[in-house]
């Protein structure tokens, strides 16, 4: 298995952070940004792909899906002290969310061993579908925000179809880079051993 390149992951782990803490970091700057609408740049966002990476190359599965929560729990305690509301950090179906991510770690574990375009990507988007279930599912069940129905969960997922679109884009874009030669130092190959001629 090929190593990742340490300043790839602190680079990689460094982006995760600023694009979650710039839309609320902004008006404290005096731009105003509508975080209703939570648009591009706002969640063009690699954390599904970092939690397929950490799930791929971490050693110990549960420190593979503990890297992308406390990335997660940071990023959310620093939103609550940059917009001095703890709500906008820690929600009601926050739990779900994290559960989620390592959830989609999980799928990572897949390409520990044989990979191809087709397995990575498809790993990607199984994930991604999921998340998308999964948190959508609890706004549904614990906001109050839609009718306690089957029409209700439909209305959800379909007002939620934007972000999804959006999280698509950054796993087309994010995936890539995280498996590519950019991220992984070159595999080491064991040096031919030569015959000793005795004779």
């Amino acid at each position: 298995m090929r190593r990742p390149r340490t300043w790839f992951v602190l680079a990689f782990v460094a982006y995760a952070l600023v694009i979650r803490l710039v839309p609320y970091f902004l008006p404290r700057i005096g731009v105003e940004v509508p975080l209703d609408r939570m648009v591009y740049p706002w969640n063009f966002s690699p954390m599904m792909a970092l939690c397929l990476f950490a799930g791929a190359h971490c050693t110990r599965r549960e420190l593979a899906c503990l890297g992308p929560l406390l990335i997660m729990l940071v990023s959310d305690a620093l939103i609550g002290l940059i917009s001095g509301s703890i709500h906008n950090a820690f929600y009601q179906h926050t739990v779900i969310v994290y559960g989620a991510f390592a959830a989609c770690t999980c799928f990572g574990f897949l390409l520990r061993e044989q990979r191809s375009a087709w397995k990575i990507g498809g790993s990607a988007l199984s994930a991604q579908i999921l998340f998308f279930l999964v948190t959508n599912f609890g706004v549904w069940a614990g906001t109050g925000m839609y009718t306690a129905d089957f029409s209700g969960l439909v209305t959800c997922y379909v007002a939620a179809l934007p972000f999804f679109r959006n999280s698509l884009i950054a796993l087309a874009v994010f995936t890539p880079i995280a498996f590519s030669s950019l991220a992984l130092l070159p595999e080491l190959k064991p040096a031919p051993v030569r015959a000793v001629n005795n004779g």
